[in-house]
């Protein structure tokens, strides 16, 4: 399928995999979500593995799952061809799709201050461990996060 940017939305999906699949390793289920995004016209933009984790309740008789977090844009039109395609998945255990208006925070890159330390904004007071006294927390560098 044809990857146009035109009349893209952009999406969160969240994947949820039985944590044996993902102890085989995650590099193949990162290449299945990957795939299947593109395949139907997705622009991938930032897969995060979240890990094992406990389910809220039992889904084939498994107490814990390994998710997925994804971030694309794709036409509407084709999300129902996915949804219907890991609907049909037996590697997917589950998975769910969110409508973005705006870039979320975690897709924006850190704001870089003059010195080249990341922006600080709204920071909490932190201690700086000796006899008790308060410091603020903008006073120290913050290297920037890397994705």
């Amino acid at each position: 399928m044809k990857r146009s940017t035109e009349g893209s939305r952009l999406y969160e999906g969240l994947f949820l995999f039985d944590p044996t699949e993902a102890g085989k390793g995650m590099e193949h289920l990162v290449k299945l979500v990957r795939d299947l995004l593109e395949k139907h016209g997705s622009e991938v933009v930032k897969l995060d593995h979240w890990g094992d984790r406990k389910l809220a309740y039992e889904i084939n008789s498994l107490k814990r799952g390994t998710y997925l977090l994804g971030f694309f844009k794709v036409d509407p039109a084709n999300i129902s061809a996915m949804d219907r395609e890991l609907r049909l998945s037996e590697t997917v255990l589950r998975h769910m799709f969110i409508v973005h208006e705006k870039e979320p925070a975690e897709l924006r890159p850190v704001e870089e201050t003059p010195e080249g330390a990341a922006e600080v904004k709204d920071a909490p007071d932190a201690t700086d461990g000796k006899d008790g006294n308060e410091k603020d927390a903008k006073d120290e560098p913050v290297a920037a996060a890397s994705s």
